[in-house]
């Protein structure tokens, strides 16, 4: 069976391994070392905010009714299911996230960046690969 390591890990380590065999590395090059770990420390800053506006926080979709709110206030914190999704088609409302956010449930209180609250509905889900869209 072939390991996946995660993209981002493998990414972080392969440039860092770079950094201190070619000898641009924090020991070996001083503060040009440091100066180049800030500004690549600025740069993933940088792509985050970018991306931050198409990341939605998700949970199971309730009716709102006077007896979930009572239940509500008593069950603080966050709720069965409750996840993140990112938004793959904006003009079509597509998220990806993982089917175990959206497992049992067909509607999907989406929460945008701003703090726009939408109902969503699951489309598809694939417990072996933990994929889903909304």
């Amino acid at each position: 069976m072939k390991t996946r390591i995660p993209l981002r890990l493998s990414t972080l380590s392969a440039l860092f391994l770079f950094l201190f065999l070619s000898g641009q590395g924090v020991a070996s090059a001083g503060s040009q070392g440091f100066k180049l770990l800030e500004d690549l420390e600025q740069a993933f800053v940088s792509l985050a905010d970018k991306v931050l506006p198409a990341v939605v926080s998700l949970s199971p979709y309730v009716p709102p009714s006077p007896s979930v709110r009572k239940q509500d206030s008593l069950n603080k914190g966050r709720p069965n299911n409750a996840g993140a999704g990112v938004i793959i088609d904006g003009k079509n409302g597509y998220i990806a996230t993982n089917s175990h956010v959206v497992r049992n449930s067909d509607k999907i209180q989406v929460t945008l960046f701003g703090g726009k609250k939408l109902v969503g509905r699951v489309l598809g889900s694939d417990d072996d690969t933990d994929i889903a869209v909304v």
